[in-house]
């Protein structure tokens, strides 16, 4: 049986270092679909990251991206998730 997943779109400003929206969809190509045009609606603000992550739940997307949430740094993150795989635990990145 499949796991379902939570498509998370998150847009975050840079200069505060906070997240400006945060929308969830069930379907993947409604995810895409939103992801694609909020790119474009800031495509001239560099400050601006927007991503979409598809995941279990947020609580694993606050782990995995904790930078979103003020959780440390992007270096940080890397570490964590490297030292993660190299106990075997592949459950970060879903692989087998």
């Amino acid at each position: 049986m499949d796991q379902h997943l939570e498509h998370f779109l998150i847009v975050f400003d840079t200069t505060t270092n906070r997240i400006a929206r945060l929308e969830t969809y069930d379907d993947l190509a409604r995810a895409v679909e939103a992801y694609g045009r909020t790119e474009a609606e800031y495509f001239d603000r560099p400050e601006i990251h927007v991503v979409q992550i598809s995941s279990d739940s947020i609580d694993t997307v606050k782990r995995t991206h904790g930078l979103y949430w003020g959780q440390g740094s992007l270096d940080d993150a890397v570490v964590e998730v490297l030292d993660t795989l190299r106990r075997g635990d592949h459950s970060v990145t879903g692989a087998k």
